[in-house]
């Protein structure tokens, strides 16, 4: 049986490979169900959680193993885990053909352009920012993109390519280079997903110089997991810090 089509892909789409601003548009597979798994998992956490919430008020008990199971999937998920390869991929058609939509709306001048389409309609919170300058989502009808209004092209390709482990936020790394090779600049790019297709919610132009060589994996926002593992190993650090001290209390007593 053929792979299912996704749903509300952004128009002209067919017209990419000849976008002035986007060198080519690689074509990636796609996968039925996109965003399914997520929402079953998130649904279930949820009911297991009131379910227990619930439990615990009517018999005064402690938090069930249920609950505690929720309790130690989001701690896995602010620690770094990622979902499944699969659940990654399986977004990159979206995410190429936002950022296609993008270049596309550029043009080859990349000056004064429309470039809402490429993010999701009436986004209050989408964000486009460049050197300082940041532009709403009612803006975005007059963007100039200073990389590609100097001759530079947007690579197809990111470079770096994460979900969120909760599923629900894309961040990748795009390049555009020169007519000569010379990389120009970087976009830090960030999607959201609207009925199961994902597109832009904001992006950051930023210098070669400024541009992250890599992207960390994220729970729910990028940069979360570092500061939960910072916290998580400071409480490690006090709690066998306790520890070793009552241990040390337990053998002078026996002596």
């Amino acid at each position: 049986m053929p792979a299912a089509t996704p749903k509300l892909l952004p128009r002209n789409t067919r017209n990419l490979r000849a976008a002035p601003g986007f060198t080519a548009w690689n074509q990636y597979g796609t996968f039925p169900g996109e965003g399914k798994r997520e929402g079953q998992l998130k649904s279930m956490a949820k009911l297991v959680s009131l379910a227990a919430a619930a439990a615990a008020t009517l018999v005064g008990a402690a938090p069930s193993g249920a609950a505690q199971f929720v309790d130690r999937a989001e701690h896995e998920c602010m620690m770094g885990a990622p979902l499944p390869m699969r659940a990654v991929d399986e977004t990159r058609i979206y995410t190429s053909t936002s950022m296609a939509t993008y270049a596309l709306a550029l043009g080859a001048s990349g000056r004064e352009a429309n470039v809402q389409r490429a993010w999701q309609s009436g986004d209050s919170r989408g964000r486009w920012r460049s050197a300082g300058t940041e532009i709403g989502y009612n803006r975005l009808t007059n963007v100039t993109d200073p990389f590609v209004a100097s001759g530079a092209r947007i690579d197809p390709a990111p470079i770096a390519y994460v979900r969120s482990g909760d599923g629900e936020l894309v961040e990748g790394l795009w390049t555009a280079h020169n007519h000569s090779g010379v990389l120009a600049g970087v976009y830090d790019a960030t999607f959201t997903r609207v009925e199961g297709v994902w597109r832009l919610h904001s992006l950051n132009l930023l210098q070669p110089s400024e541009a992250p060589a890599d992207l960390v994996q994220f729970c729910h926002q990028p940069g979360d997991v570092a500061a939960y593992r910072a916290s998580w190993e400071a409480r490690q650090r006090q709690t066998d810090t306790k520890r070793a001290g009552r241990g040390d209390e337990g053998s002078g007593g026996g002596r």
